[in-house]
């Protein structure tokens, strides 16, 4: 909805579902994103059966039941296509943003946000081993585009399964391997942290000419206090008029 708002532009998302959406909640989001389609979970599992067997993917299909961000891979990236951006949902648009716009209209590499640090749980040096190229220091998956035909899945499975048996499983494990698909690539675009910015902290940032934040770890209360309100109000009053007018 930020985006949409504040790019002063129209938006066509998609929102996978992983099972847990309600009727409800489905309508909810409807009415308040009228561009917006549902991926049901039986078109998801779908894909993923087709796609990537769980005979030759048991990495991945284990993943997918015990750690959740992988999804972000599999679910999204097995659905017909080429290139896709994702979006996390713990950010917010506050101007128009001009680079991601620029992308969408005609990507060519991939796009991805800088974090304050390197954020993979595993060495550096494993996962250039890994990729045969240099790894891409302190790449954020909050904003995410890649080109699914280029992703070698049996490669994703590979990596997967000798990071998780040499160093054990991480959090990071989906931003490693994001971060190993984007070194292929010469040319790729990280967006600068002084506008698409990775966990806000500090007053000053309250006021800051931010077009975007990322709000992880500690910087969600930032979210919650402040920041989330005037959209959360906005869409109190789309959604209120757009229920006036299904009445009428």
């Amino acid at each position: 909805y930020s985006l949409g708002t504040q790019g002063r532009t129209q938006f066509s998302a998609e929102i996978y579902d992983d099972g847990t959406l309600t009727i409800e909640q489905i309508n909810l989001l409807k009415r308040a994103l009228p561009r917006t389609t549902i991926i049901e979970r039986k078109v998801i599992e779908e894909a993923i059966r087709t796609r990537l067997p769980e005979a030759k993917f048991p990495v991945l299909h284990s993943l997918r039941e015990s750690y959740p961000h992988i999804r972000k891979l599999t679910d999204i990236h097995t659905q017909p296509g080429s290139w896709k951006m994702v979006l996390d949902s713990d950010m917010l648009f506050f101007k128009r943003p001009e680079a991601l716009i620029q992308w969408s209209r005609d990507p060519q590499t991939p796009i991805c946000m800088t974090d304050t640090s390197s954020f993979y749980g595993y060495p550096l040096e494993t996962l250039q081993s890994l990729s045969g190229q240099a790894v891409p220091e302190r790449v954020n998956v909050g904003i995410i585009g890649l080109n699914s035909h280029d992703i070698n899945w049996q490669e994703v499975e590979y990596w997967c399964q000798f990071l998780i048996d040499t160093h054990g499983s991480h959090y990071y494990l989906e931003q490693a391997v994001s971060a190993m698909l984007i070194s292929r690539f010469a040319n790729k675009i990280q967006l600068p942290e002084s506008v698409y910015t990775v966990n806000p902290s500090g007053t000053a940032v309250l006021h800051s000419t931010a077009v975007l934040k990322h709000y992880v770890n500690e910087s969600k209360t930032i979210y919650f206090t402040h920041d989330w309100l005037p959209f959360a109000q906005d869409t109190t009053n789309v959604l209120a008029e757009s229920q006036i007018h299904s009445f009428l």
